[in-house]
């Protein structure tokens, strides 16, 4: 069991730091799943992806041997005790605090400067950082969520952004998920990917089949203005658009959403919060041709990976979509069923609420408890 536990992972290629132009899904292992899928889709399938580079996964190590973390992360984790939630929240602080305080060593520097200026060559551009890390965003291990991006990155801060998507491996949702499914810390190396930014018009996510039911293939687009972020983290009601799949499409169902609120990239750094106007907010995101143009986008997409995909896209201020994210999709088998949600809850006396995106499937009854931070987790009953 020790000689098992003590093998390190074979670090894969020899770059700290890989144009997006140059990647594809079987490198996975050196820049992680979701940028893979990004560099596959760009390169091969040729769907509009912004430019960009990866800090790979030998970056990821060399940054961790640089600092000679990986010891003392270990001797952290082996405290760790899943039934205290105060404990996990004080672990998960002093691990990311432990990242964010280390060094990037200067040929990763000197590495990810010059990739950068390949992309953004004005010093006035912007660019967003994902976390990319192995096995995210892959079949069974989605990690959904749980790992940090930030949007509209100036040259200035990319050092201290690219340590802060580092540490976002060890906040609470991320710890807990890693070790309920037995994964070891040192098998998920964090790659980064680095992209200029988009300035969106309109931006959500699309689902080229129903997550709630295997046997509907409809397509499923949700969109609000500005950057998708709004529909990502479910802040805004977004529109939704259900498509069908077979020649000629047509819109089946739709949902305006009141889309009270907008984000857009702040004209210094970061993102900016600007509400909507009455009018405004029931208009429809996006036009009738964007939405087919992007449900065609999506088949493309399905039919290339032979199963269902989770799509984030961003439509620019120009008219081009961008795509931003795919990953496989995962479906729910809903049994067979002749009556459709909503037709059974109009049966019912009253609707409290509707809307919103499911986290956990099924049917439950108990006090709502409201979290608006994550640290609120550390109140939740039990």
């Amino acid at each position: 069991i020790n000689q098992t536990l003590s093998q390190k992972r074979i670090s894969r290629g020899e770059k700290l730091v890989i144009p997006l132009a140059e990647v594809n899904r079987e490198m996975a292992d050196q820049v992680g799943s979701k940028m893979a899928n990004l560099g596959e889709i760009k390169n091969r399938i040729k769907v509009t992806v912004p430019e960009g580079f990866v800090v790979t996964s030998l970056a990821y190590e060399k940054f961790l041997d640089h600092n000679d973390l990986q010891s003392e992360i270990d001797r952290l984790l082996q405290s760790l005790s899943m039934e205290r939630m105060d404990e996990l929240y004080l672990l998960s602080t002093r691990l990311q605090q432990l990242v964010i305080q280390a060094e990037v060593p200067e040929d990763l520097q000197r590495a990810m400067t010059a990739a950068y200026g390949e992309i953004a060559p004005d010093p006035s551009a912007r660019v967003s950082l994902r976390s990319s890390a192995l096995g995210e965003d892959s079949t069974g291990t989605s990690f959904a969520g749980q790992y940090r991006s930030e949007l509209n990155i100036s040259w200035e801060n990319i050092f201290q952004v690219y340590k802060e998507i580092v540490a976002s491996k060890y906040s609470p949702p991320a710890l807990t998920y890693r070790l309920a499914r037995g994964i070891r810390d040192e098998d998920i190396a964090m790659c980064v990917g680095c992209m200029t930014m988009v300035e969106a018009s309109a931006g959500g996510v699309i689902y080229s089949r129903n997550p709630m039911n295997i046997r509907d293939d409809t397509i499923r687009i949700h969109a609000a203005y500005g950057l998708p972020k709004s529909v990502v983290d479910g802040s805004v009601d977004a529109d939704l658009f259900i498509v069908s799949r077979d020649a000629p499409m047509k819109i089946v169902d739709k949902k305006i959403g009141k889309k009270d609120r907008i984000f857009l990239c702040d004209p210094e750094e970061g993102v900016c919060r600007l509400e909507v106007t009455a009018h405004e907010s029931i208009v429809p995101s996006i036009s009738e041709d964007q939405v087919f143009a992007l449900a065609v986008m999506a088949v493309e997409l399905d039919d290339y990976y032979g199963s269902p995909q989770d799509i984030e896209w961003a439509i620019k201020t120009d008219g081009t979509i961008c795509l931003l994210q795919c990953r496989p999709l995962e479906q729910i088998d809903s049994g067979e069923r002749t009556l459709r949600v909503e037709e059974e809850v109009s049966k019912a006396e009253q609707v409290i609420i509707r809307g919103g995106t499911t986290a956990s499937s099924g049917v439950s009854c108990g006090p709502v408890f409201h979290l608006v931070k994550s640290a609120d987790t550390l109140r939740f009953p039990r």
